[in-house]
């Protein structure tokens, strides 16, 4: 926790000091504090499950190669079948904490390959730290395959040569199959702003409205009620969660920080990083009606733009404020500081000591 919170520290406070071989230093280390300590969990959930696909190919049972996607995403078994070639028998929190260290490196690949190719050398480092800050590590352990998913689209997303372009999306796909639409959605965003901005709003109306549309359509039209609840039972898993709309402080705090993000985005986001702004704005859009169905939803639909990539944009919306980036992303690092330490509430942070590492300072200091 002290290696992750002083590096990003660091690369906050002397942005402009770091030469790129410091920068991917600080960052690796970063990554590697912030995976341990994420990674440090009672397995619950999809945890579980990807577990268990991983000890079925470790113990040579290769039909799990086929347990995702109806046999479509293949790339999240075939990852699991290299780790167990070449790591063998795993506990539960190290598989975690390697998933996420993975992903996590992933992103930051990508952003000093592709994402960070046009930003002044002087601000990259600052880059890297909001981007590692907001970046969801624990997220990125419970929900694997959307995870690295979205983290291939956001290289296609980038990626200029065709052929490459399309591995990429190919690579997406096979880790989950809902990548083909997400890729639609932030194409058309990208490419055809007023088409993608006309969906945008249309879902968000959709999502904030579910439920008295799935009413109507079940009064109005009866003889579709076996289609409804088919449509019904496959979300339920994602509708059946509580509504974010409790007020609670993650919402409050999500909500100010996307509100934010699109004035922000709407003044400062220049010219070359263009493309990115309707996907700022149209992500936020779907994010908001998306509350209203659930908490788990919202969280689904916002997984490359809140859980990945919203560091980044944050970046490109403030980046002509340094000042006042800066002041930000420390309060941000104050605040988890705050929640992942003995300064706060313990309980939150899902720290049960798995890894067996001697001591409370030994552990933290990763």
């Amino acid at each position: 926790m002290i290696a992750s919170v002083t590096g990003l520290f660091f690369l906050i406070i002397f942005s402009s000091a770091f030469t790129k071989k410091s920068r991917v230093i600080i960052s690796l280390c970063v990554i590697l504090s912030s995976s341990i300590y994420n990674g440090d969990c009672i397995p619950h959930g999809d945890y579980v499950n990807y577990y268990r696909a991983y000890e079925k190919l470790l113990n040579n049972n290769f039909q799990a190669l086929f347990d995702y996607g109806a046999g479509l995403e293949m790339a999240l078994p075939l990852y699991y079948f290299i780790l167990s070639r070449f790591l063998g028998e795993l506990s539960s929190s190290t598989f975690i904490a390697i998933n996420i260290f993975t992903a996590a490196v992933l992103f930051y690949i990508w952003l000093e390959v592709y994402a960070m190719s046009h930003i002044a050398p002087k601000q990259q480092a600052l880059c890297v730290a909001v981007s590692l800050l907001f970046f969801h590590y624990w997220f990125a352990g419970l929900v694997m395959r959307q995870v690295f998913s979205s983290i291939f689209l956001l290289y296609a997303f980038t990626e200029k040569r065709l052929k490459v372009h399309l591995v990429y999306v190919a690579i997406a796909f096979m880790f989950h199959v809902t990548a083909l639409g997400f890729y639609l959605c932030y194409w058309l965003l990208m490419k055809k702003p007023k088409i993608g901005m006309t969906i945008s709003v249309l879902l968000m109306f959709v999502f904030y409205f579910f439920d008295e549309i799935i009413t109507f359509l079940w009064e109005f039209l009866p003889s579709y009620n076996m289609v409804i609840n088919a449509f019904r039972g496959k979300l339920y898993s994602y509708i059946s969660g509580a509504s974010l709309q409790g007020g609670s402080y993650i919402t409050l705090k999500n909500l100010l920080f996307t509100l934010m993000l699109m004035i922000f985005a709407y003044f400062y986001v220049n010219k070359i990083h263009k493309q990115w702004r309707y996907v700022i704005f149209g992500s936020i859009l779907v994010y908001w009606g998306s509350i209203g169905v659930s908490n788990h939803f919202s969280l689904r639909m916002s997984v490359l733009f809140m859980e990945i990539a919203f560091g980044y944009f944050m970046f490109l919306a403030l980046r002509k404020q340094p000042f006042l980036l800066q002041i930000f992303v420390l309060l941000v690092l104050l605040n988890l500081v705050s929640v992942k330490t003995y300064f706060g509430d313990i309980t939150n942070t899902r720290v049960y000591w798995n890894y067996d590492i001697a001591g409370p300072f030994f552990y933290f200091l990763f």
